[in-house]
Formats: structure tokens, sequence, C-alpha cells
């Protein structure tokens, strides 16, 4: 009965292990596992993007915040935006052959 008994248990076993390897072979669990691991690198980039954004929001609310008080800055804002210029500057405007003018 004893050998009956070892014999029935390996034959479990062996049914057992075949089926949890056809199941993980069929449900692809290490493609899985390798997209979740792809997916949480990608994350974790993603993370330390939003950070480094997070930061330079908070540089660029800092320099708009002293945009309105900073007479130089607020200048020169202007000068930028409306391509103004100050009495007696000269502008040099240098094109290479790859660029087109700017209208």
């Amino acid at each position: 009965m004893r050998r009956k008994s070892r014999w029935f248990y390996f034959l479990s076993l062996l049914v057992v292990v075949s089926l949890m390897a056809l199941y993980v072979e069929r449900r692809d669990l290490y493609g899985r596992y390798l997209q979740y691991q792809q997916e949480r690198d990608e994350l974790q980039a993603l993370q330390g993007q939003l950070d480094e954004l997070n930061k330079e929001e908070s540089r660029l609310k800092d320099h708009v915040g002293d945009l309105g008080t900073d007479p130089v800055e607020i200048e020169a804002a202007v000068r930028r935006s409306k391509h103004l210029v100050r009495e007696g500057e000269t502008i040099y405007r240098v094109e290479t052959p790859g660029d087109t003018p700017s209208e």
C-alpha cells in the first residue's frame, strides 16, 4: 500500500507541476512580468522628469513674480517681445545661408 501511495503522490505532483507550467505558458506570465518591469522603469523616468519640470515651474514662477517689480526686467521683456531698440543702438542681423528671413 505504501508503494501505491508514493506512486500516486508523485503522479499527482507531476500533474500539478505540469498544469502550473501550462498555466504560466498560456497566460504569458513571464512576458507580463517583463512588461511590468519595463513600465515600472518608464514610470520612474517619468517621475524624475516630473520632478525636474516642477522645479523648473517653481523657478519660472519666481522669475515671473520678479518681472513685475524689477524695472530692468520689465524693459528687457518689452524690448524682446516688441523688437524695440534704444536710441543710438545699432542692430546687426547675421543670416546663414540656411536661414529664412522672418517677417
